[in-house]
C-alpha cells in the first residue's frame, strides 16, 4: 500500500502528500486538451473475446499472484484478479463507435473491420533486382551470352518480350517482360560489345520474380479487425487501395484531481511558500491520455468534500465515456470519492488490488449516468501514474478493441539487490534496462522506490515485475519489464514473455 507521508496536515495530506510538485495550473474547467473526434457512425465497433488475460508472468513460470497472506480482507484482489475482472468487464462494454479516419489521421487508431485489398499486391509480376529478365533455360550452359532487346522500368512503356537466346534489361519493380521467368542480378552479369550480355551464372525458374498478388490478392483481407494502426499497417491500407479506415472511436476520458491541498499555477506562490501542493497528477496523467490518443477532459481540481466531487460528475452525462478520478479512493475519514458516486448507483468492479505501488485502485460504472466508466487511481504520484499504465491502459486498449492490449514485456537480468516489502504484494520496481553482453538486456533499480519518489520514476524505462513472495531481487534472477516507452518500442531480446490472452 502508498506510504503516508507525515506532515502534511490531516488524513488527506498524509494519504497524497507526497510528492506532487510540477504540476498545471487550475484549468478552466470542461476544457478538452484534445479536439473531439470525428462524428462517430453506427456503433458496429469490433467486439472483443470476454476471455480474461494471463498478463504478465513471472519468468520461473509461476502466476505473478499468491494467495491471500493471513488477515488480508477477500475483497483486496490479486493482481491477476484485478486484470481478469477488468479485462471482463470491458470486454462487456457496448462496442465503441466506428468513424472513417484518412489514413495519416489514423495512426494509433483500431482498425473496426477487416480491411479487403482492392487490388492485387503487388499489382503486376515484377522484378525483385536490377540485372535482367531472362529465360531461366538460356541462362543452364553458364557462362553464356544473351542479345539485349530492350529495356523494362517501372512505370515505362511496355517491355519487348524475351525469346530464346535474349534478354531484357530490367529494374527493381519493372514489369517482368512477356516470355521471361527468372532475372538475372546486375552483379552476376556483365555487358558487352554488340549489344550483348554475358551471364555468369545458372539460375532457376522464378529466381528474383515477384508474382502478382504474392503479397496479398486482391479480394483477401489485408488487415485484420483490432489491428492498432502503425506505419507499415497505414501503408498497406494505402496500397491496398483504401484513402480512408474504419476505425474505434477513442474513448473520451475526464479527468479530476482530488485534495484540499491541492493547487494549480493559479496559486503557484502559495506552494512556493510551502503552503500547498501542485497538481503533478493532472499534468502526468494527462499527458498519457494524449499519448495513447484519447482525448481528455480535464476537470480541474475539486477539495476533499463528496457534495463537490458530486457536483463535477453529474454534469459528465454524455459528455465522456470514462472518468478518472485522482485520490480520495484509499480508506481514511477524508477521502470523499466512494459516498461521492454511491449517489449515481455505483457499481463497484473492485476497490483495492495487491500491488505496489497502488493499491487503492479501485473501479467501476455509474449506472445512473449511462454505465460511465470510472477508474479510481490513488493520490501519490508514482501510485497514480503506475496503475495507469498497468490497469487502465490496458483496459482502455481492451474496449477500444485492440487485439493486443498488453505491451510486450521484456526479460531480463536483475543488476544489484533490492528488498522488497511487503513481500506478500506484486511490486511493479522502476527499473533502468541496459544492453547485456550477450545481446539481452539487464535491468536495475532506476532509483529509490517510494510511492512518492516520482524521479526514479521520471529516469525508468520500464517496471520490473516482482512476484508475490518475493522478498528480495537478487543479482542474476530473471525479471520481467513492462515497457514505459511512449510506443512500447522496446525491441525484446529472445524468448519474449508472454503478455497477451
Amino acid at each position: 500500500m502508498d506510504t503516508p507521508l507525515s506532515g502534511a496536515g490531516g488524513a488527506g495530506g498524509r494519504r497524497r502528500a507526497a510528492g506532487r510538485v510540477g504540476g498545471v495550473g487550475r484549468p478552466s474547467a470542461g476544457a478538452f486538451l484534445r479536439p473531439a473526434p470525428p462524428r462517430a457512425g453506427a456503433r458496429c465497433g469490433p467486439r472483443v473475446p470476454r476471455r480474461a488475460p494471463r498478463g504478465l508472468r513471472d519468468p520461473r513460470g509461476a502466476g505473478v499472484a499468491a494467495g491471500p497472506a493471513r488477515g488480508m480482507r477477500p475483497d483486496w484482489l490479486t493482481y491477476e484478479e484485478a486484470q481478469a475482472r477488468l479485462q471482463t468487464e470491458v470486454a462487456a462494454l457496448p462496442a465503441r463507435p466506428v468513424e472513417e479516419r484518412p489514413l495519416p489521421l489514423a495512426r494509433g487508431r483500431v482498425l473496426a473491420r477487416p480491411l479487403p485489398a482492392r487490388v492485387d499486391l503487388p499489382p503486376w509480376t515484377n522484378s525483385a533486382v536490377d540485372g535482367y529478365a531472362v529465360r531461366a533455360a538460356d541462362t543452364a550452359a553458364a557462362p553464356v551470352r544473351l542479345r539485349l532487346t530492350g529495356e523494362a522500368r517501372a512505370g515505362g512503356p511496355p517491355p519487348p518480350p524475351v525469346g530464346p537466346g535474349t534478354a531484357v534489361r530490367i529494374a527493381t519493380g519493372a514489369p517482368l517482360p512477356a516470355g521471361a521467368d527468372a532475372v538475372v542480378r546486375q552483379e552476376d552479369a556483365a555487358e558487352v560489345a554488340g549489344a550483348e550480355v554475358e551471364v555468369h551464372t545458372a539460375i532457376a525458374p522464378g529466381t528474383h520474380v515477384r508474382p502478382r498478388g504474392a503479397d496479398v490478392p486482391a479480394g483477401a483481407v489485408a488487415l485484420r479487425a483490432g489491428t492498432t494502426l502503425g506505419p507499415a499497417a497505414l501503408a498497406l491500407a494505402a496500397m491496398a487501395g483504401h484513402p480512408a479506415v474504419p476505425v474505434a472511436a477513442p474513448p473520451r476520458v475526464a479527468l479530476l484531481a482530488v485534495g484540499d491541498e491541492l493547487v494549480g499555477f493559479d496559486a503557484l506562490a502559495r506552494a512556493l511558500r510551502g503552503e500547498a501542493l501542485l497538481s503533478g497528477n493532472s499534468v502526468g496523467l494527462a499527458a498519457a491520455l494524449i499519448r495513447d490518443g484519447w482525448p481528455v477532459l480535464d476537470l480541474g481540481i475539486v477539495p476533499d468534500d463528496p457534495a463537490a466531487v458530486a457536483a463535477v460528475v453529474a454534469g459528465l452525462r454524455g459528455r465522456v465515456d470514462a472518468l478518472l478520478t485522482v485520490a480520495g479512493v484509499s480508506v481514511g475519514a477524508h477521502d470523499p470519492v466512494r459516498p461521492a458516486l454511491q449517489r449515481f448507483e455505483l457499481e463497484r468492479w473492485f476497490w483495492r488490488v495487491r500491488v505496489r505501488p497502488g493499491s487503492p485502485l479501485a473501479a467501476g460504472r455509474l449506472r445512473a449516468l449511462d454505465g460511465l466508466v470510472w477508474f479510481g487511481l490513488p493520490g501519490n504520484p508514482v501510485s497514480a501514474l503506475v496503475t495507469y499504465e498497468v490497469f487502465v491502459r490496458p483496459a482502455l486498449r481492451r474496449w477500444e478493441g485492440q487485439a493486443r492490449p498488453f505491451p510486450r514485456p521484456v526479460r531480463a537480468r536483475w543488476r544489484g539487490e533490492l528488498r522488497l516489502d511487503p513481500p506478500h504484494l506484486v511490486h511493479f520496481v522502476r527499473a533502468r534496462l541496459h544492453p547485456a553482453p550477450d545481446g539481452g538486456w539487464e535491468a536495475e533499480a532506476s532509483g529509490a522506490q517510494g510511492s512518492h519518489q516520482l524521479a526514479a520514476l521520471a529516469a525508468a524505462d520500464g517496471l520490473a515485475l516482482a512476484p508475490a513472495g518475493s522478498a528480495v531481487l537478487r543479482p542474476g534472477q530473471d525479471v520481467a519489464v513492462w515497457p514505459l516507452t511512449a510506443e512500447d518500442a522496446l525491441s525484446d531480446p529472445p524468448a519474449p514473455l508472454p503478455s497477451n490472452a
